[in-house]
């Protein structure tokens, strides 16, 4: 039913310098499914973010109309689909899309179907929110705000869990890193994503240990006199390079964000399973769903039960193994962005 495809995302492999990218992981799966004439666009590029702050400013003390930072954007977009017979329009998130954009790509290219698998919470983001009535279909991961957008009268949302790649996400052996790479990457813990206050507290609990953290972004609100700080390595952990910290730590803590999951899993579930890393990760509802906690994976409720935790199983390697390579085989047979392509064709086709 679909043979042309159409990826908005706000990473353009075209002017890619660090490799394959979550929107390639989309393409490839896609691709799995029987779908090989797949285009890119890099819909947020043509968003001025000077003026979208501008517009915050201005509206929150002034109560100033804001400016139409989007006109030039939507025009951009219209006319590269122009001439260009769609069958499908994918937005990964797309938190810049109106529905006045979304009316005009119909008026566009007829018969388009045009769907966003959003992987945070729409309800931080204005645009988005009010823009689901004009979707026709809108993917969530998690199922609390399914619920809550349910409630809105909002029926053409669905519950999708994140994954990882078949093809890209697997364990690295010690033969195939340098000396130097494993000295580098190699860790007791690791925990690899962005640094803000909630997340800090958390993973204080971990003093003592032999603790990498792994990213950019650490949060102007973070404790700047915290010790986890020092143990943080200023780097971007990405592709291969995420998986050799994953394959050469004996543990890797996952935590999830306060707000984007609620009852949902972040990607970093999939992700280290995909690996074949160990993982001990903080529990939501949604994760029985996709993983068996205590078989495939290990959940806390608290700071204190993740020490404790992290403190067994760093004397308990052989048990470490056994979760790592169920929750390795699992993430690879049931949880790939292959398959979750294939469930979002079984239900835009019907």
């Amino acid at each position: 039913m679909f043979k042309k495809i159409l990826i908005e995302s706000n990473f353009d492999p075209m002017q890619r310098t660090k490799g394959i990218n979550y929107c390639d992981f989309w393409k490839e799966a896609f691709m799995d499914n029987s779908i090989n004439d797949i285009g890119y666009y890099n819909f947020n590029e043509q968003i001025d973010k000077k003026k979208l702050y501008v517009n915050k400013i201005s509206y929150s003390y002034f109560q100033k109309k804001p400016i139409d930072i989007y006109k030039r954007a939507e025009a951009s977009f219209l006319k590269h689909i122009d001439g260009k017979d769609y069958d499908l329009i994918v937005f990964l998130k797309g938190e810049f899309v109106r529905k006045e954009l979304i009316l005009k790509i119909r008026k566009a290219i007829r018969n388009v179907k045009i769907i966003n698998i959003f992987a945070d919470n729409p309800f931080f983001y204005f645009d988005v929110y009010k823009a689901i009535p004009y979707y026709d279909h809108f993917f969530i991961k998690d199922s609390y705000i399914l619920k809550e957008l349910q409630k809105s009268g909002y029926n053409n949302c669905h519950y999708l869990p994140q994954a990882c790649s078949s093809e890209h996400h697997r364990f690295f052996g010690d033969d195939e890193m340098t000396k130097e790479e494993k000295q580098k990457y190699s860790s007791d813990i690791s925990f690899i994503g962005s640094i803000y206050p909630q997340r800090q507290k958390i993973i204080e609990n971990l003093k003592g240990f032999d603790l990498k953290i792994w990213g950019k972004s650490i949060w102007d609100s973070v404790d700047q006199d915290s010790w986890i700080l020092k143990r943080h390595q200023h780097e971007l952990a990405i592709l291969d390079k995420k998986c050799k910290i994953i394959s050469s730590s004996k543990i890797n803590i996952n935590t999830h964000h306060y707000q984007n999951d609620i009852f949902g899993c972040n990607k970093r579930v999939f992700e280290i399973c995909g690996c074949g890393g160990f993982q001990i990760v903080d529990m939501k509802e949604d994760l029985r769903k996709v993983f068996t906690p205590g078989r495939e994976i290990v959940t806390f409720e608290t700071g204190g039960e993740m020490r404790e935790k992290v403190e067994y199983y760093l004397k308990n390697p052989d048990e470490r193994d056994k979760i790592a390579r169920r929750g390795y085989k699992r993430a690879h047979k049931e949880h790939t962005y292959s398959r979750r392509a294939k469930e979002i064709l079984r239900i835009i086709s019907g």
